[in-house]
């Protein structure tokens, strides 16, 4: 028999999961205010799970914490997203690179063609 200290903490991980995801995907937008008891209404859980849920995605950076004035979903900063979109250029560099390293004959030619075509 699971008892009601383990529910709550397993409604948490779940509603955590949910608010991370829709975090992640942009069904929230950055920047808006997380009300605890509006949320919970929205992911059919009580207060305390979703206040738990919010902690933990605060310790993760994808939502902030204010003090007596509850939680807000984390905008991006623009050094994060120029640090980003490096790290993007750089892996993308790389893969071109080991592309053409390993490339057949066969492979240059569907390069080319793809060029000449459009």
């Amino acid at each position: 028999m699971v008892d009601a200290a383990e529910s709550g903490l397993a409604l948490a991980t779940s509603v955590h999961r949910r608010l991370r995801q829709d975090i992640l995907t942009g069904r929230l937008l950055p920047g808006l205010k997380l009300k605890p008891r509006d949320f919970a209404d929205r992911y059919a859980t009580g207060a305390s799970p979703m206040r738990e849920a919010l902690s933990r995605l605060a310790e993760r950076g994808l939502v902030e914490r204010f003090e007596h004035r509850g939680f807000r979903e984390a905008e991006a900063k623009p050094s994060q997203l120029a640090g980003l979109i490096r790290s993007r250029l750089l892996a993308a560099g790389a893969a071109l690179r080991d592309a053409i390293r390993h490339g057949d004959v066969r492979w240059e030619e569907e390069v080319v063609w793809r060029d000449i075509d459009g």
